[in-house]
């Protein structure tokens, strides 16, 4: 059998349970406002991202493609206009990059000696 300070102690739990349960219903009513919040944020933060690997690694595309201006002028020598190259990385600000082996991307910078 129960004795009393069993059911006081039950009613007490009982009435702790209650105030429990009247703060859950506000807690529901921010979650929904959060997430909706949380998902803005990261729509943004996808949607203002640039891909560009310079920000990631350091290096600035112009320079790089400066770089490859002399790399190509040493392997192709008097054949491939260095200092065209050079400018055009100038003019373009690095968007348009020279790869020594694609005939391609050097051929406007190539002279027929």
């Amino acid at each position: 059998m129960l004795e009393q300070h069993d059911l006081d102690a039950i009613k007490r739990a009982e009435g702790n349970q209650q105030d429990i349960d009247v703060a859950s219903p506000k807690m529901t009513k921010i979650s929904p406002i959060l997430t909706c919040f949380a998902a803005t944020a990261m729509l943004f933060n996808v949607i203002s991202v640039e891909a560009n690997p310079a920000i990631a690694t350091g290096y600035d595309p112009l320079d790089i493609c400066i770089e490859n201006c002399a790399q190509c002028k040493k392997m192709l020598g008097a054949w491939f206009e260095g200092h065209l190259c050079a400018e055009s990385c100038l003019e373009l600000k690095g968007k348009h990059i020279p790869e020594c082996e694609d005939f391609a991307s050097i051929a406007p910078f190539l002279n027929k000696l």
